[in-house]
């Protein structure tokens, strides 16, 4: 009979044991379903952040089989960016999408993208379905989901941000002329005008304090030296107006049809003394009634400051001619030739550099700023023309504008 109890106690106690365990394995199982619901509801919730993110890029995205090159997705703005849709992408290699052929798009790239794990184009060029070229920064990367290798390309329209940099560029380039600008300006004030001032000044105050001791000869000479110092002077600040005004956008631009044999008459004529000074002849070979098409202030300041060189640059007894040929149905080609000093190479190349001094003394010691030369630049340019040069050391120059017929 004790052996009976006994045996039914210890039952008893195991019954225990294992409402026990199976109460903790109850626990155990229940926390596990509630942790792998935890587990799935993260990944749910990861999931659909990794899918709105996807659908809702501003950057396009391909989803690539990093051993196949298939692609496998693609999202809605990478369609939209290139005109192509998502079912002309999935399921083709990237190599077969005619966009891509020249980047990850051929078989080597994609190697070599599988070797290293990523690669990345700063600035791609891309053909859109429409035909327009785009540029894209191109980068890929390798990585795993699930056990499976995929590649991830993100490709974002940079095409804004190169229109910003090239509009930047040339904001800089700009400035750096506007400081070449004011440089030169300063060079001219600093220098140029004042130089011709204390001369005229000079002159001037030998006739104050001299005058009753100066013959009627010496007399006669500073009058002339005080002439040509005023005349110089005169023709510094004309340009100088006129430059300050082009850089200003200030200046009129009013083309007509002008009667070039007798601008370029009217310009000898305002000329003629100093060429009769120095023994020089200036030959007019434009035909009479020669019509063109431009400005007429700025054809006449074009062709006085060339005439004014070629005077202050060739010796006494020289020649200037000045004469036209046509090029074609549309411009007359201008030249002013000399057989004065000639220049160099290397200074035919600074002439209409503004950065470049290139300012010379002529062969009566007449002052020179190179400023004349950049005014008719921008007149001959601001007239659909171009202006070049032709010399040679010690045989002369030959200067050449085109300008428009009157058609």
């Amino acid at each position: 009979m004790k052996k009976i109890e006994k045996s039914k106690e210890v039952l008893i106690q195991e019954l225990r044991v294992l409402k026990q365990t199976n109460c903790s394995l109850q626990e155990t199982h229940n926390k596990y379903v509630k942790e792998h619901k935890q587990t799935e509801e993260a990944l749910i919730i990861s999931e659909t952040r990794y899918r709105r993110l996807f659908e809702s890029a501003k950057d396009g995205i391909l989803i690539l089989d990093a051993e196949t090159g298939k692609i496998m997705e693609v999202n809605p703005y990478l369609s939209k960016m290139l005109g192509y849709s998502q079912e002309q992408y999935v399921q083709k290699a990237i190599w077969e999408i005619g966009l891509f052929k020249d980047i990850v798009a051929n078989k080597e790239k994609f190697i070599e993208l599988q070797k290293m794990g990523f690669i990345r184009y700063e600035n791609l060029p891309l053909i859109t379905a429409d035909g327009k070229t785009i540029n894209v920064e191109f980068v890929s990367n390798v990585y795993l989901v699930d056990n499976l290798k995929v590649i991830q390309c993100n490709i974002r329209d940079i095409t804004d941000r190169k229109k910003a940099e090239i509009i930047i560029q040339k904001q800089y380039a700009q400035l750096q002329e506007l400081n070449s600008t004011k440089d030169k300006f300063f060079s001219i004030i600093a220098h140029d005008l004042r130089s011709p001032f204390q001369g005229f000044l000079g002159l001037t105050s030998l006739l104050v304090e001299s005058n009753e001791s100066f013959t009627q000869e010496e007399l006669s000479a500073i009058s002339k030296d005080m002439f040509n110092s005023a005349n110089n002077l005169y023709k510094l600040l004309e340009n100088l107006l006129s430059w300050a005004q082009i850089q200003k956008g200030t200046i009129g631009f009013a083309p007509q049809i002008i009667d070039l044999y007798c601008t370029v008459k009217l310009n000898i004529e305002s000329i003629i003394q100093t060429a009769l000074q120095k023994g020089i002849e200036i030959i007019n070979k434009i035909p009479e009634k020669k019509l063109v098409y431009a400005d007429e202030k700025m054809i006449n300041t074009i062709i006085r400051n060339l005439l004014s060189n070629a005077l202050k640059f060739t010796n006494k007894g020289g020649k200037i001619i000045i004469g036209a040929k046509e090029t074609g149905k549309e411009l007359i080609e201008i030249y002013i030739s000399d057989n004065g000093v000639g220049m160099t190479k290397e200074l035919t190349d600074k002439l209409f550099k503004i950065e470049e001094k290139v300012g010379r003394i002529g062969t009566d010691g007449e002052p020179s700023t190179g400023l004349g030369l950049l005014l008719c630049k921008e007149f001959v340019e601001k007239n659909g023309g171009i202006i070049w040069v032709e010399s040679e050391e010690g045989k002369g120059s030959t200067f050449y504008f085109t300008v428009k017929k009157n058609n």
